[in-house]
């Protein structure tokens, strides 16, 4: 995400624990691609929301980025917050 985001000139933390108190908290039911959306609790995992319940991430550490849906039964059970910084 950090990589991402300095594309479009937005400096954000290293960890997605950090991420997740930055920007404008969002409601999972008012996602906007560009929101960033984040996973367990504590948080540990973040992905980017692309739109029609998508988003990108890369599961694991080597692992390539992939597209997943927030309405999986894993990332429902594993959602913590969403965050606005744009």
């Amino acid at each position: 995400m950090v990589y991402c985001f300095k594309k479009v000139s937005v400096n954000l933390p290293r960890t997605s624990s950090q991420q997740s108190k930055v920007g404008k908290k969002v409601e999972q039911s008012n996602l906007q691609a560009g929101d960033l959306v984040f996973f367990h609790n504590p948080v540990s995992h973040v992905g980017l929301y692309i739109g029609n319940g998508e988003f990108l991430h890369a599961p694991q550490a080597g692992d390539v980025v992939k597209i997943s849906k927030t309405s999986s039964s894993y990332y429902t059970k594993n959602f913590s917050t969403a965050r606005r910084v744009l």
